[in-house]
């Protein structure tokens, strides 16, 4: 009999706990489970070429111009004409888009990774069909998701053995239960609270002085330009620092990387809805409108992660609620002919 060592025990012990976290991850993630078992055992890179061939059917077709013309006013509102041009241009040719990511500083791992990976897919073309990288953001999240949207996060290398993450907010801790969708931009009073955060973590000694001084010039270089400290909303702020951040993350390998292009989803889902539905026999209008869609949403909707659950645990009916005035978001609910809040 071969006697099994302790390396060996210990790497079946691993393998046998990935599996574990594995399905358990996989039971609630249906869709990355499928892909796992139709194209799991592809490259990466051959994976993401997928999301360039999309195979348009004709649904997505017939409305496809809409969304390309209320996509192409969006950018130009931030960014230009020239570059709204371009950006629908490549979308008439290849009709993807990312929406991974929340709106906030391309930041977080998550974020980055994702648009990494999408951009893995343009790069291997090898041509100049993909200038740049569109992301539609999440921007009806919180302040306080996970994610950090309100200001930029790092790790410290105060600690090499462990090094802690240390984050920086754009806001104070007040902002935490608002809603990203349509909140304020940044002033100079909030970017100089900021930047005495830094010295404080600097004097309490959880960060290092050269890293103080590394988000310091990042604040100067990007977050402090005029373009963008004369954005109204936090959104149009972080869509053009983000393209500046992107270009400085491969700042050593120039014209090799598509710039990053940001554009809320909710602009223009809430722009799309209002021009071609809410006066449109279409399927949204119908589930908008048709109160015999009603046990259709609740019975193919409900206990969909970022759908909503009945008991009003979690999640909201169609929309969240913003009144005029009003700080916070609240959950709405089918009542009658109405959806309302509690």
């Amino acid at each position: 009999m071969i006697p099994v060592t302790h390396r060996q025990q210990k790497e079946g012990n691993f393998a046998a706990d990935f599996q574990r976290l594995k399905n358990a991850v996989l039971a609630k993630r249906f869709v990355l489970k499928e892909i796992i078992e139709k194209r799991g055992s592809k490259l990466l890179v051959d994976y993401t070429q997928e999301y360039i061939d999309v195979n348009l059917n004709p649904p997505i077709q017939q409305r496809q111009n809409e969304f390309l013309e209320t996509f192409e006013e969006e950018v130009q509102k931030i960014f230009g004409t020239d570059i709204a041009t371009k950006a629908r241009s490549q979308l008439a040719q290849h009709y993807f888009v990312s929406t991974a990511d929340h709106m906030g500083p391309v930041c977080h791992p998550c974020f980055i990774n994702a648009s990494l990976v999408t951009a893995a897919a343009c790069i291997a073309r090898n041509d100049k069909e993909f200038p740049f990288l569109i992301v539609l953001p999440c921007a009806s999240i919180s302040f306080d998701n996970h994610t950090f949207p309100r200001g930029l996060q790092f790790h410290s290398a105060i600690d090499p053995t462990n090094p802690p993450l240390h984050s920086v907010g754009f806001f104070g801790r007040s902002v935490r239960p608002l809603p990203v969708f349509g909140f304020r931009g940044y002033g100079k009073e909030d970017m100089d609270r900021a930047t005495k955060q830094l010295q404080e973590s600097v004097r309490e000694k959880k960060i290092l002085p050269q890293e103080m001084e590394s988000i310091t010039a990042l604040f100067q270089e990007v977050y402090l330009q005029p373009e963008i400290m004369g954005s109204t909303t936090f959104g149009e702020q972080m869509a053009k620092a983000n393209m500046q951040l992107w270009r400085r993350y491969f700042r050593h390998h120039p014209g090799t990387m598509p710039d990053l292009l940001y554009i809320e989803q909710e602009q223009l889902v809430s722009k799309l809805i209002c021009k071609y539905h809410l006066d449109a026999d279409t399927t949204i209008s119908h589930i908008l409108f048709d109160r015999e869609c009603d046990e259709l949403i609740f019975r193919y909707f409900e206990g969909i992660q970022g759908a909503f659950s009945r008991d009003g645990q979690w999640g909201t009916y169609l929309f969240w609620g913003l009144p005029p005035g009003s700080k916070y978001r609240m959950q709405l609910w089918k009542q009658g002919n109405g959806i309302l809040s509690a």
